[in-house]
Protein backbone atom coordinates (compact mmCIF):
# COMPACT_ATOMS: atom_id res chain seq x y z
CA UNK A 1 0.00 0.00 0.00
CA UNK A 2 2.65 2.18 0.50
CA UNK A 3 4.21 1.89 -3.27
CA UNK A 4 0.98 3.04 -4.12
CA UNK A 5 1.36 5.87 -1.67
CA UNK A 6 4.66 6.82 -3.24
CA UNK A 7 3.17 6.55 -6.99
CA UNK A 8 0.20 8.77 -5.93
CA UNK A 9 2.92 11.37 -5.01
CA UNK A 10 4.95 11.49 -8.06
CA UNK A 11 4.59 14.22 -10.52
CA UNK A 12 3.95 11.94 -13.31
CA UNK A 13 2.96 8.92 -11.17
CA UNK A 14 -0.08 6.62 -11.62
CA UNK A 15 -3.67 8.94 -11.33
CA UNK A 16 -6.90 7.46 -9.78
CA UNK A 17 -9.72 8.55 -12.37
CA UNK A 18 -13.41 8.68 -12.54
CA UNK A 19 -15.15 5.42 -14.35
CA UNK A 20 -15.91 6.59 -17.81
CA UNK A 21 -18.09 4.51 -19.91
CA UNK A 22 -17.44 6.17 -23.26
CA UNK A 23 -13.48 5.75 -22.80
CA UNK A 24 -13.94 1.74 -21.59
CA UNK A 25 -16.21 1.09 -24.72
CA UNK A 26 -13.54 2.36 -26.75
CA UNK A 27 -10.88 0.40 -25.42
CA UNK A 28 -13.00 -2.91 -25.81
CA UNK A 29 -13.28 -1.74 -29.32
CA UNK A 30 -9.91 -1.39 -29.57
CA UNK A 31 -9.13 -4.67 -28.20
CA UNK A 32 -11.68 -6.91 -30.14
CA UNK A 33 -10.17 -5.22 -33.23
CA UNK A 34 -7.04 -6.18 -31.87
CA UNK A 35 -8.35 -9.73 -31.35
CA UNK A 36 -9.81 -10.30 -34.75
CA UNK A 37 -6.70 -9.09 -36.24
CA UNK A 38 -4.46 -11.37 -33.89
CA UNK A 39 -7.23 -14.54 -35.58
CA UNK A 40 -6.59 -13.59 -38.93
CA UNK A 41 -2.75 -12.75 -39.84
CA UNK A 42 -0.55 -15.60 -40.93
CA UNK A 43 2.22 -13.44 -39.16
CA UNK A 44 3.33 -15.57 -35.64
CA UNK A 45 4.63 -12.08 -34.53
CA UNK A 46 1.17 -10.18 -35.38
CA UNK A 47 -0.49 -12.78 -33.76
CA UNK A 48 1.82 -12.01 -30.69
CA UNK A 49 1.46 -8.16 -30.83
CA UNK A 50 -2.33 -8.02 -31.24
CA UNK A 51 -2.55 -11.19 -28.39
CA UNK A 52 -0.82 -8.60 -26.63
CA UNK A 53 -2.72 -5.25 -27.01
CA UNK A 54 -6.22 -7.23 -27.11
CA UNK A 55 -4.89 -8.29 -23.17
CA UNK A 56 -4.33 -4.63 -22.83
CA UNK A 57 -6.81 -2.89 -24.08
CA UNK A 58 -9.97 -5.54 -22.66
CA UNK A 59 -8.41 -5.16 -19.14
CA UNK A 60 -8.24 -0.98 -19.40
CA UNK A 61 -11.58 -1.49 -20.10
CA UNK A 62 -12.12 -3.29 -17.16
CA UNK A 63 -11.06 -0.74 -14.90
CA UNK A 64 -12.58 1.83 -16.44
CA UNK A 65 -15.78 0.08 -15.13
CA UNK A 66 -14.71 -0.39 -11.65
CA UNK A 67 -16.07 2.51 -9.05
CA UNK A 68 -14.37 4.07 -6.93
CA UNK A 69 -15.02 3.54 -3.02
Amino acid sequence: MDQIKWCLNQKKGIEIVEPNDNLREAHLIKGDEALQVSRTTDSRDWQLTSSYYAIYHGLYSLLMKIRRI
